[in-house]
């Protein structure tokens, strides 16, 4: 995995003063690692407490030295499975779970080229068991690819619950908005789905993707959001 990211010694930490942080999300960010190369990235980490326990809230910035050098600081690239167990190495946080969030339409928040992670609390368990689909039941073009999917169903406490497998045919990565339409058409557009980076994982498949659709009795308590943000 280091091979990905040639020198280690190229990543800068920095630490922000506690007495600088505000009120909305962007203004409580603790911590900030940043990385030049090829590809340049800009970490950065809040933490906060809620009902699941103390969460760390992770965004990523991906840009290339071509846009550097032509300006274009806001045309972030979409990281990979490897920039992200990468990344989760830099914060020291290989054993944890992450999840990436697939929001309701209605609290989407879509107005930077930002990625997303949140980090769980080590000894976190979500109060449902999740199992997944065991094979592909159907095909379907679009979302930019040609994608196959496993869907399964399950009965909890909380609520239905759908777990899907994506998989694009030619193994392509399949972008964070392309899950995100997948999500609405298969499991509903105002419910919210997330997918697990588990922890102590070493590598992920970039052209598939296990997608748990939340019950809808059981909500996450953070986000992007006013109303999430008074949550925690």
């Amino acid at each position: 995995m280091r091979k990905k990211f040639s020198n280690w010694k190229k990543w800068q930490k920095t630490t922000f003063p506690k007495e600088l942080m505000g009120n909305s999300w962007c203004t409580q960010i603790s911590e900030a690692w940043t990385y030049s190369g090829n590809m340049n990235f800009v970490v950065q980490k809040r933490v906060f407490n809620c009902k699941l326990g103390i969460i760390e809230h992770i965004t990523i910035q991906k840009i290339s030295r071509k846009n550097i050098l032509s300006g274009n600081l806001f045309d972030s690239i979409e990281p990979t499975y490897a920039d992200k167990l990468n990344i989760r190495k830099i914060i020291e946080k290989e054993n944890h779970d992450i999840i990436e969030v697939f929001p309701k339409e209605s609290t989407l928040v879509d107005a930077a080229n930002l990625y997303h992670l949140w980090v769980l609390p080590e000894d976190y368990q979500f109060p449902f068991s999740i199992e997944y689909p065991e094979k592909i039941t159907y095909e379907e073009s679009g979302y930019f690819y040609d994608i196959k999917f496993g869907v399964k169903e399950l009965k909890t406490d909380y609520g239905k619950m759908v777990t899907l497998l994506i998989k694009s045919k030619d193994g392509t990565r399949i972008p964070w908005k392309s899950k995100q339409e997948i999500k609405d058409d298969l499991i509903g557009k105002e419910n919210t789905a997330i997918e697990i980076i588990p922890k102590n994982v070493s590598s992920m498949m970039e052209g598939e993707c296990y997608m748990i659709g939340l019950p809808t009795k059981f909500q996450l308590p953070f986000g992007l959001s006013e109303e999430k943000e008074q949550m925690c």
